[in-house]
């Protein structure tokens, strides 16, 4: 379910002005903390043709999270230990976060 979710964001993002090409990478993470059992963390990352700000984002990130999550409960797929989070980083925020989890 969250692949095709995954590929609905990038469907969401290709029709922004200034996007040049998407490129998704997932990845098993370590846990944030004891109590979390499992992280799987989905990065998605965009060449672009300008300088892009997080409200460029925001519209196709809060539709993809709110569809994301509904139909997760409606399904029956969602539970309450479950934590879906969608950000917008740069490049070298992004390698700050893969080295915090390298040292977890």
């Amino acid at each position: 379910m969250v692949q095709s979710k995954i590929r609905y964001l990038v469907d969401l993002l290709e029709f922004r002005n200034g996007i040049s090409s998407i490129r998704v990478n997932t990845e098993h993470s370590s846990p944030v903390s004891e109590t979390d059992k499992y992280v799987r963390r989905w990065f998605v990352g965009l060449v672009t043709l300008r300088p892009l700000r997080m409200n460029d984002l925001k519209s196709p990130i809060d539709t993809f999270k709110t569809r994301t999550v509904g139909q997760a409960r409606r399904v029956g797929f969602y539970t309450g230990d479950m934590k879906l989070e969608a950000v917008y980083a740069d490049r070298q925020q992004v390698k700050d976060m893969k080295r915090e989890d390298s040292h977890l």
